[in-house]
């Protein structure tokens, strides 16, 4: 049967959609509710009434008018009520101090199996993960001597895991579905230059997504206000949300936080999910906005260790920064090539004896993992993360050849449930060195694993209940950081540090002051 693919990219049979026509009298898409510029099909179903060829040619000219005359107060009705809903869900809910859902106004996906595009051959779809999508391993050039005992030695090394290059020809067919929320800061001090870099930060975002994601836009004024509530982007809502972007001002008070808030609400209420979600805060100065600091090796990305939620943030720079390195950073921030990634790290074959005893990503919140499996989860295009390794060799072992095994499983982004074993990596590991050589990259990685390893096991200690314990332990670390020798990077971990502990001091103050006058009341009302 002959198949008809709008340019909504919506495939039907050419029968259904002629009978579409004729009956409902408008050039809509029936999934999305697009309005259809380009419709050859009208050419072959020799309509017989002209009245109906006028109509519809009135109505393509009405839709253009009316988007062109509408104001931004106008436009979230014109998209909400584009998609036909039961009269009690057409609601439009902008504050976030209402607590109403906000999952009414989603619109909702084109059908739970997600895609990008019609008519993918499913061995063509396959060969291409296994072919490009290759996950690039290495090892650190240096490795670090943490401790030397009597009869084993145990040092750090780095283990440096980078997403592949998503070929553009290919971009918007293999990235998984995304359900993103922009956040725009538009306060006083991204007037002039900087609202209008903005703006076009924000047409590459639109560009870059297709009719299977979704976008929502929370601007930062107070309070903050949903100006799109999350939206498909077909032809009509990349339509739409432009003219919204088109009209943002600046306004006095801007709550970038309470922002944020609103668009982890909104993620949280969805009705439907895609396979992605992300939020992406497009600001100005990161330390007038609070944000926590970031690597720009990884392009300000930052991602909860208990979250599918990833975060990213991209400061507007006051001067107009290159085009295609621009773009390149949006459409990387958009681009999910790997899911759900598991690292399995051991001793190869051959190496002489050891013993893997800790494996620790390094993020703001480090979590201890065994050697057996160590779960990434989601990296975008080109994203780098880095893995902390603790091995113990046998004294007698010293300066003997350790190589280590790794291998790697994913999920394929457009393959939903196809798990894909990644080539196996023997990697050998570089002679260690002590902090007393005089290297600085030794000492700085010293310092990280001294670090990470503190703050992972004081948050399982914290979690246990043992607030005391932790507090011991993150004291101790600050000490052997503070014996160690002054150095930007030592100054640095140490401020993290005494943040950490200062915050676990005030929350234990609070506790035993809460409790000291819970037992008050209840001698207040014993009734002795």
């Amino acid at each position: 049967m002959a198949i008809y693919t709008a340019e909504c990219s919506h495939a039907f049979h050419f029968s259904c959609v002629i009978s579409h026509v004729r009956k409902e009298r408008q050039l809509l898409c029936p999934v999305c509710r697009g309005v259809w510029r380009d419709a050859p099909l009208l050419a072959s179903v020799r309509l017989q009434d002209e009245g109906i060829k006028n109509k519809l040619s009135s109505q393509r000219h009405h839709f253009v008018e009316q988007v062109g005359s509408k104001k931004l107060a106008d436009y979230e009705k014109m998209v909400t009520e584009g998609v036909k809903r039961p009269d009690s869900q057409r609601h439009f809910s902008k504050k976030y101090e209402n607590g109403r859902s906000y999952a009414a106004d989603d619109v909702k996906l084109v059908s739970p199996k997600y895609v990008t595009r019609f008519g993918p051959i499913p061995e063509e779809a396959e060969d291409f993960a296994m072919d490009s999508i290759r996950v690039e391993m290495n090892l650190s050039k240096e490795a670090a001597v943490i401790s030397k005992g009597p009869t084993h030695d145990t040092y750090a090394i780095v283990l440096k895991v980078r997403a592949p290059v998503l070929p553009q020809a290919r971009a918007a067919e293999r990235r998984a579905p995304i359900d993103l929320v922009a956040v725009l800061d538009v306060s006083e001090r991204m007037a002039g230059s900087k609202l209008e870099l903005l703006k076009r930060a924000m047409e590459l975002v639109i560009s870059s997504l297709g009719s299977s994601d979704r976008l929502s836009v929370v601007a930062s004024s107070s309070p903050p206000i949903r100006i799109l509530p999350l939206t498909r982007m077909t032809p009509q809502g990349q339509l739409s949300a432009r003219r919204i972007i088109r009209h943002l001002n600046c306004s006095r008070a801007a709550t970038v936080g309470e922002a944020l808030k609103q668009a982890t609400k909104l993620l949280d209420e969805r009705r439907e999910r895609n396979p992605v979600s992300s939020i992406i805060l497009l600001s100005g100065s990161q330390d007038e906005s609070r944000l926590p600091a970031s690597d720009e090796a990884n392009r300000r990305r930052r991602v909860s260790p208990d979250s599918s939620t990833r975060f990213a943030h991209i400061e507007i720079p006051a001067n107009s920064p290159e085009g295609d390195h621009f773009a390149k950073c949006v459409g990387g921030l958009l681009s999910v090539v790997v899911r759900d990634l598991r690292i399995h790290i051991a001793f190869g074959p051959g190496s002489d004896p050891g013993e893997i005893t800790a494996v620790y990503p390094i993020t703001q919140n480090p979590t201890l993992f065994g050697s057996d499996c160590t779960r990434l989860g989601d990296l975008f295009a080109e994203e780098e993360k880095e893995i902390l390794i603790e091995i113990r060799v046998p004294a007698s072992m010293i300066g003997s050849h350790h190589a280590l095994l790794v291998k790697h499983n994913y999920k394929d982004p457009m393959i939903t449930g196809k798990l894909i074993n990644g080539e196996d990596r023997t990697l050998i590991v570089p002679y260690p060195r002590t902090a007393g050589s005089g290297s600085p990259r030794i000492v700085r990685l010293r310092n990280t694993f001294i670090t990470t390893r503190a703050i992972a096991e004081s948050s399982l200690l914290i979690e246990r209940g043992d607030v005391d314990r932790a507090l011991h332990l993150l004291s101790l670390a600050r000490a052997l950081l503070l014996d160690s020798g002054g150095s930007d990077h030592t100054d640095e971990v140490i401020r993290d540090l005494n943040t950490r502990i200062g915050a676990l001091v005030g929350a234990r103050s609070m506790k035993r002051h809460l409790r000291r006058h819970s037992d008050l009341y209840w001698l207040e009302n014993a009734g002795f």
